[in-house]
């Protein structure tokens, strides 16, 4: 898997540009105000905006320090850096449904992008370089992706930020978009952060069918997810929140099986299962 340092791949530039131009068609460059050494508002708003011309269209500002509280002691979770501050401005970054048309769209017109071991992992990568390179201060990223020393909890990053609740069966859990949502990237950025967010409770009160399905997918017993990946599936439709921002057929398929054919196909050419599918 790609890391996030260094030169770009070779033939990477294409859909690089491809990302930073999404980007840039929603923003001018960020002009440094001293107010927002306090007021992270225009920061954020900025991101929003950068991001969600990639599809990557849950922002949400958080205390970092507030997720290191959370995974202090775990064995292999290292903190957010702080930057020397007691707190610093966390930007917690996924996306809903929304990212597919983009991802697909540049996918099938670049050629550099087709060729990447992991595309929508180097497409999130290239939307975030480009949506930070203005900013007026320090700037670290953690992707989803990133292992070793850069490993990051995005559930416990999700729950920190009071973007989604974490689930009974592991799960985050939006409460407009229920358990349809992807954890891509923590920027974290050398500025104070907002006061925290109510944490939402979209589990509240519920009998929790995920469970069940959770323990049906779990006696399949095949060892692979994508073998059985509709019992993953299930996991997700038992939620009874944020079902109107379900997956399209092909976005699901990619996500639990990597078959790059749906990324090529649209999701009304894959109505019926290819064949030798499960």
């Amino acid at each position: 898997m790609q890391g996030t340092g260094g030169r770009l791949p070779a033939g990477a530039a294409t859909h690089a540009a491809g990302a930073e131009n999404f980007a840039r068609k929603q923003t001018s460059v960020i002009v440094y105000d001293a107010a927002m050494e306090t007021d992270p508002s225009p920061v954020v708003t900025t991101l929003e905006r950068r991001f969600a011309a990639a599809g990557l269209d849950l922002v949400q500002p958080f205390d970092a320090a507030r997720y290191n509280e959370r995974i202090a002691g775990h064995p292999r979770l290292a903190p957010l850096p702080l930057f020397g501050r007691d707190r610093a401005l966390g930007v917690l970054v996924g996306n809903t449904g929304k990212l597919w048309p983009r991802f697909i769209q540049a996918y099938r017109s670049s050629a550099a992008l087709q060729a990447e071991p992991h595309p929508l992992d180097r497409w999130v990568i290239d939307a975030t370089r480009a949506a930070v390179r203005d900013i007026p201060a320090p700037v670290e990223l953690r992707f989803s992706h990133d292992g070793g020393p850069r490993l990051v909890s995005m559930l416990d990053a999700a729950a920190a930020s009071g973007l989604a609740q974490l689930g009974p069966v592991h799960l985050a859990i939006h409460p407009d978009h229920g358990p349809w949502l992807g954890l891509r990237v923590i920027v974290v950025i050398d500025r104070e952060p907002p006061p925290p967010s109510p944490p939402p409770t979209p589990c509240e009160g519920c009998a929790a069918p995920c469970e069940g399905a959770l323990s049906d997918a779990l006696a399949a017993g095949t060892g692979s997810v994508a073998a059985s990946w509709q019992r993953w599936v299930a996991v997700r439709d038992a939620c009874p929140v944020g079902r109107a921002s379900r997956y399209g057929e092909a976005q699901l398929r990619y996500h639990y099986t990597k078959d790059r054919r749906f990324i090529t196909e649209d999701d009304c050419e894959i109505s019926a299962p290819p064949e030798g599918s499960p």
